[in-house]
């Protein structure tokens, strides 16, 4: 299938992770939508657990410090990765006129 803004290779570059030839766009999105649920949740408590343990000896400052060093960048990271992918299918949705 070839769209107006390019061929089924490039759409399928953009949109890496998520496969054209599966199930719907909408389904594989969810999915990963609930992965990174799960991977914030984990992460946010192993930070709080950090802080908490931090503070148990009275330095809180290092403990948010250290939590924010380890939660930062991985959820960060995962959510810019996850809009990324939400707006490419918004486009392709958009262009394939879906």
């Amino acid at each position: 299938m070839t769209t107006p803004q390019g061929s089924r290779e490039d759409w399928s570059r953009r949109l890496a992770p998520l496969r054209l030839d599966a199930e719907p766009l909408d389904e594989q999105l969810a999915r990963r939508r609930g992965a990174f649920a799960a991977l914030a949740a984990v992460t946010t408590a192993m930070a709080a657990a950090f802080l908490a343990l931090f503070a148990a000896f009275g330095r809180w400052d290092v403990g948010l410090i250290t939590a924010l060093a380890f939660w930062l960048p991985i959820v960060g990271l995962a959510r810019r990765d996850l809009s990324r992918l939400t707006r490419a299918v918004a486009e392709y949705a958009r262009v394939a006129g879906r």
